[in-house]
């Protein structure tokens, strides 16, 4: 049952709300409306949502999707293709039904089933539970969607370079309406069960500057070296992981539905989902910005014991080494900011000082050292017997407070150390220590 009164008068607020919603009267819900008189569906079951991007229909048994333009109806067809493909998975009992693709009157329409439950928004009771479950469901789809690569330079493009791209197009201060992608903003975090708010877009224009691009150039470099020729892992990612985007039953808090797939990607970084899971929680209690929160605690390792608890664990399960922590959350703000915002709402001041934040207290430094690897390969001979020479150099390491919490804890903990030693993995990691505070 729901544990305390405040999470009752919460849950009541949000259905009410929900159900009050005033009728939609501008020119896309009179094409959504169009479209409910054409499937046949009763209009007073039907509730139409215009967010910035997309219409949605939505009633008791199937959510309907009208983009707006050819990016975002790109969008729509990646979320259709995805939910086609995840019917193979074993998350396939969470996951929308495709339906339908169709067209009238030259509004493109794709249907899908609804899912019981409700994402929220709110910082109820149990939102650790609620956070730890979604963790365990991803790291368990990630495990079984993972494949193994070499990061040779198209794989690295193609992984990685892609952000860096995006990000230097637009140091010619050229702006626009839309973003490098051609998606329209969106400025409140909601899920396709929402209400979407007024959105008034700003533009990602002036202000960027040689500098930036070279900074940007060096955390690209620098990461290029650590992972250039190393095996890696690559996953099935959602691409927008938040709590919201995770349907529960309010009775016992079981997960019954994962939606909106239309950021995801088939051949993806891993723990980029992780990262949005446990800073979009940070916003749903904190209502700091993710920005913020990535900028103040996790570009640090300042992370709370529950957050490497969660990381600890996906790490351990796909066989991943810590080291990759601090690359790939580099990579989830530029996937951020490129992808899932498009360069559209966000402050032009604050990614420039972010950038010099990663390019100054991890960056350059990286770029001195090379990499051995940064992949565990379990029970991989090749990965065995590193001899004196290495174990010295990973004596002399400074050990990060979040290699050291993550290290800890009995056999397994001891384990994964001395695997690290045997993968000749020697890096000076001194910008990771940092005093944390009591969560």
């Amino acid at each position: 049952m729901i544990s305390t009164i405040k999470d009752r008068i919460l849950l009541a607020k949000e259905s009410l709300k929900a159900k009050l919603h005033p009728r939609d009267t501008s020119e896309q819900a009179q094409k959504a409306y169009a479209i409910v008189n054409h499937l046949g569906l009763n209009s007073r079951n039907c509730r139409v949502i215009t967010k910035p991007g997309t219409t949605l229909i939505i009633t008791d048994t199937m959510v309907v999707r009208l983009p707006h333009g050819d990016a975002n109806e790109s969008r729509c067809r990646t979320n259709k293709d995805m939910l086609i493909k995840l019917a193979n998975t074993t998350i396939a009992p969470l996951v929308p039904l495709f339906l339908e693709e169709g067209e009238y009157k030259g509004q493109v329409y794709f249907s899908e089933s609804k899912l019981p439950g409700v994402g929220l928004d709110i910082p109820i009771s149990k939102m650790n539970d609620m956070v730890s479950k979604a963790a365990d469901l991803i790291t368990n789809f990630h495990k079984e969607t993972a494949r193994e690569i070499i990061i040779d330079e198209s794989n690295f493009d193609n992984l990685f370079g892609k952000y860096f791209t995006v990000l230097k197009k637009n140091t010619s201060g050229v702006a626009s309406d839309e973003n490098t992608y051609g998606v329209a903003p969106k400025v409140k975090e909601e899920n396709t069960y929402g209400v979407a708010p007024k959105v008034t877009p700003r533009r990602w224009n002036h202000g960027l500057t040689p500098e930036f691009t070279e900074k940007l150039s060096i955390i690209e470099q620098s990461i290029k070296q650590q992972l250039l020729n190393k095996p890696f892992t690559t996953v099935w990612t959602h691409g927008d992981y938040k709590i919201e985007n995770i349907l529960f039953n309010t009775r016992n808090w079981q997960i019954t539905g994962l939606i909106d797939w239309d950021l995801s990607e088939e051949a993806a970084l891993p723990l980029l989902d992780i990262f949005y899971l446990l800073m979009y929680k940070q916003y749903t209690l904190t209502q700091k910005s993710v920005a913020n929160v990535f900028e103040e605690r996790f570009l640090k390792m300042d992370l709370y014991p529950g957050e490497e608890k969660i990381i600890n664990g996906y790490l351990s399960e796909l066989g991943l080494f810590e080291e990759l922590i601090k690359p790939l959350l580099i990579m989830f703000y530029l996937h951020h900011i490129t992808v899932r915002y498009g360069l559209d709402n966000i402050d032009i001041k604050d990614v420039c000082r972010v950038v010099d934040l990663i390019a100054t207290q991890y960056a350059i430094r990286h770029a001195r050292y090379a990499i051995p690897s940064c992949h565990c390969e379990r029970n991989s001979p090749s990965l065995r017997g590193s001899g004196e020479a290495a174990d010295e150099a990973i004596s002399k390491v400074v050990i990060p407070p979040v290699r050291r919490s993550l290290g800890e804890g009995g056999s397994e903990g001891e384990a994964r150390v001395e695997e690290s030693k045997n993968t000749q993995y020697a890096i000076h990691n001194t910008q990771y220590a940092t005093t944390k505070d009591p969560q």
